[in-house]
C-alpha cells in the first residue's frame, strides 16, 4: 500500500512538472500586447550580418525622422520602422520584409571607415544626405559593436 501511494505521488509530481504555462506579453494592466517578433527562420540567420541594428536619422530638425530597429533573438527577429518622412510605421514581419532587402545592399563591416558606412546606409535606405543628425548602433554577427554618429 505504501509503495502505491509513493508511485502515485511521484506520477502526479512528474506530470505537474512537465506542463509549463505559456506566458504572453502583457502590459501593466495585464492586457495582451502585440510583440514585434518575426518567427525564427534559417534564411534570416544566414543573410543578415547584424545581430542588432538601430538607425535614427533626423532630416530637418522639425520632426521628420526615420527610425529602423532590428534585432536577432532566440525566438525570432524583432523589426520596427517608424518613418515620419513618409508617415509610415511598420512592425513585425512587415518591417522585416522592408528591412531585409535593404540590409542585403549593405557591404560594410566593422572595419569600414565611418563616413563610408553613413554614406552606404543613407543610399541603401534612400534617405536625404542633408540630414541634421545620423545615429546608428550595430552589433555585428561577429560580436563586435560599433556606433556611428554624424551631424549634418
Amino acid at each position: 500500500m505504501n509503495k502505491w501511494i509513493t508511485c502515485t505521488g511521484l506520477a502526479i509530481l512528474l506530470v505537474g512538472c512537465t506542463s509549463e504555462p505559456e506566458e504572453e506579453a502583457t502590459d501593466i494592466n495585464n492586457n495582451e500586447i502585440e510583440t514585434n517578433t518575426v518567427e525564427k527562420n534559417d534564411e534570416t540567420e544566414d543573410t543578415i550580418k547584424f545581430d542588432s541594428f538601430e538607425l535614427s536619422v533626423d532630416i530637418d530638425g522639425l520632426g521628420q525622422e526615420y527610425t529602423a530597429e532590428y534585432e536577432k533573438r532566440q525566438d525570432g527577429v524583432y523589426a520596427y520602422i517608424d518613418d515620419n518622412i513618409n508617415d509610415q510605421e511598420m512592425t513585425s514581419s512587415e518591417a522585416y520584409k522592408e528591412l531585409a532587402p535593404l540590409f542585403e545592399k549593405l557591404a560594410f563591416d566593422e572595419n569600414t571607415p565611418d563616413e563610408l558606412v553613413v554614406e552606404e546606409v543613407v543610399n541603401a535606405f534612400n534617405l536625404r544626405d542633408d540630414f541634421e543628425s545620423f545615429e546608428l548602433e550595430i552589433e555585428f554577427d561577429t560580436g563586435s559593436e560599433k556606433e556611428y554618429v554624424m551631424e549634418g
